[in-house]
């Protein structure tokens, strides 16, 4: 009977010990699982840069710097906005021949199939703040975005303002960026008043602006069919 007892006892424990193992194992992979779902981080060489928001990486990918927007360069014979060619210049200065190391932001690839995410520098330097900070970049709102992100990319956007740097001086010169704004309280766009655009926005979402230097501060990005950029 002790024996039969001792046995039982022994298989209970060996079950108990397997179960153990196995929700271990679960635990694991649902970590690993998250862990993939999630930002991921590596270090790179960059071969070209055609932009200031964009790069290509030695091994072909691309990468979109994110939360950030900068001036396009002129296609098919088209001129470049104001500050492209400066912001493509401190792109190239910033990263020079040293790697960089990624860190992909949800959700991690654009339309075009660029990787999302930011850039830093060995010396702990982030290319889209940097761009932010000199004036160069504006920040560019999208869906999901870490709220910690659009306070500081916005906190910098509105020193560089302040501050005259960069394009920003020339920019909201412009009698296109000291008219009126209506913004898109779900999209965090912002669109001239009386463009269709504008009318377009239900009523609940639309929120008004005396000009872009207030749409920028609360966080709103100009859309790029009116990007002030190019007038």
């Amino acid at each position: 009977m002790n024996t039969f007892l001792s046995h039982k006892s022994i298989i209970t424990d060996s079950f108990h010990a397997i179960a153990r193992h196995c929700a271990l194992c679960l635990l694991l992979a649902l970590v690993l699982c998250v862990d993939m779902a999630g930002a991921a981080t590596f270090t790179a060489r960059v071969r070209w840069i055609p932009d200031g928001d964009t790069i290509r990486l030695a091994d072909g990918r691309w990468v979109r710097l994110v939360g950030i927007d900068t001036p396009e360069t002129g296609k098919d014979g088209d001129p470049d906005q104001t500050g492209a060619a400066d912001a493509r210049a401190m792109l190239r200065s910033l990263i020079g021949r040293d790697s960089v190391t990624i860190n992909t932001v949800q959700p991690h690839k654009d339309r075009h199939g660029r990787l999302l995410g930011t850039v830093r520098l060995r010396d702990g330097r982030v290319c889209n703040e940097e761009l932010l900070r000199v004036g160069l970049a504006f920040h560019y709102w999208f869906s999901g975005q870490p709220d910690s992100m659009v306070k500081r990319y916005t906190a910098l956007q509105s020193a560089a303002i302040a501050g005259e740097r960069g394009f920003w001086p020339k920019v909201l010169d412009t009698r296109h960026a000291k008219r009126k704004w209506i913004g898109n309280a779900h999209s965090r766009r912002a669109f001239p008043k009386g463009s269709s655009a504008a009318k377009d926005i239900r009523r609940k979402n639309q929120v008004e602006f005396d000009n872009l230097r207030e749409a920028l501060e609360q966080g709103y990005s100009p859309a790029r069919k009116y990007s002030p950029f190019a007038q």
